[in-house]
């Protein structure tokens, strides 16, 4: 396994800046995520640590050695990657043996070995028993566990994963969510994850790096993207967060929270700030309770729409009084609902208070 470090990296495409300044590290046997929404620039991070393409600006190491650097780019066969692509790229006229044991070919590895290695990965994968097929005689799901075994066989340091489930149904997205969670138990490889799937890359990343418009916006483990987000825009792609901006009151008898004023409604939330400071306060649906109109504590808020989605129901709210006209709020809510056009309370059970440096609410 190996660390990959990128130091201040910057890449532009006819004058489009894809990543700015980005700087990430990446330990050894660590799998990160990098998510975001089309276009932020993840895999052209990917890209350059595979060698396709090479900064303009900056570093990218893998272990110690520099890989790429403006003007200076280590061939991809010398970097000890592997790289799992979305549209698996297997070749057809192949047997999925052939396919695994491909790229040890041309590494020059002898066949003995070579053979016992491509053996080794597809029981690894669960395919053991179909390495004469060809890629067009097996499903989805199955020709991603051969391109798997593929970028493993050569035993990398480092695999690249790029959408990999984008194509898979949702039932084997979930399948191969755990067959991931399982490869990275028993091999000893760093994962680095490109997706815009945030619940992929909830289940499956040990830290997630959010990206957008080309910026990394917060690294951090999932629980803590959740739960603390450091931007609003972080707020709103993880868990589509609601941000509201409020004012700080008062300190809270709770350690590390403050009281602010929401709606005209006291609300003690988590994080610091200064009295009678302005700031943006994450808000998640299933902190947010209906109860009925008249219940002390709570918001005062219009039913707009009602969303089922099995065992719970979504309930879009917009909250009564000038301040909360252009002010969208959600709730999920489960047992008896509302009904649409029903005046009633909202209490809030949690929020997180965006710091100082968060952008734009």
């Amino acid at each position: 396994m190996a660390s990959v470090s990128f130091a201040r990296v910057g890449k532009a495409f006819a004058g489009h800046h894809a990543v700015s300044d980005v700087s990430l590290q990446v330990g050894e046997g660590e799998f990160v995520a990098l998510l975001g929404p089309s276009g932020c620039g993840k895999t052209t991070l990917l890209r350059m640590i595979a060698g396709f393409e090479y900064p303009d600006r900056g570093e990218i190491r893998i272990g110690d050695e520099l890989v790429g650097a403006p003007g200076f780019s280590v061939p991809p066969e010398r970097r000890n990657i592997g790289m799992v692509f979305q549209s698996y790229a297997l070749w057809p006229h192949m047997s999925v043996a052939g396919n695994v044991g491909f790229a040890l070919k041309l590494k020059h590895v002898p066949r003995p070995e070579r053979h016992r290695r491509v053996a080794e990965m597809l029981e690894l994968v669960g395919l053991g028993h179909l390495g004469a097929r060809r890629p067009h005689e097996l499903s989805g799901g199955q020709r991603q566990r051969v391109a798997l075994a593929r970028a493993l066989a050569a035993r990398p340091g480092v695999l690249l994963l790029d959408e990999p489930l984008a194509n898979l149904d949702a039932h084997l997205r979930e399948a191969m969510q755990r067959e991931f969670h399982r490869l990275h138990r028993q091999v000893a490889t760093t994962f680095i994850y490109v997706t815009h799937d945030q619940s992929e890359a909830m289940a499956l990343a040990d830290r997630i790096a959010v990206m957008e418009a080309g910026v990394v916006r917060q690294v951090a483990r999932p629980q803590t993207l959740y739960r603390e987000p450091t931007s609003a825009s972080v707020a709103r792609f993880i868990g589509r967060g609601m941000v509201v901006p409020v004012r700080v009151t008062a300190p809270a008898p709770r350690p590390g929270s403050v009281m602010v004023d929401l709606f005209g409604t006291p609300l003690c939330v988590r994080g610091t700030a200064p009295i009678g400071a302005t700031r943006g306060v994450v808000l998640r649906a299933e902190h947010l309770t209906v109860v009925a109109a008249d219940a002390p504590g709570t918001i005062g808020c219009r039913v707009t729409d009602l969303s089922f989605g099995g065992a719970t129901t979504l309930v879009t709210l917009m909250p009564e009084g000038p301040a909360g006209d252009t002010t969208e709020l959600r709730a999920v809510a489960s047992g008896e609902l509302p009904e649409i056009g029903q005046l009633v309370g909202l209490r809030i059970d949690d929020g997180w208070l965006l710091p100082e440096d968060g952008d734009t609410i």
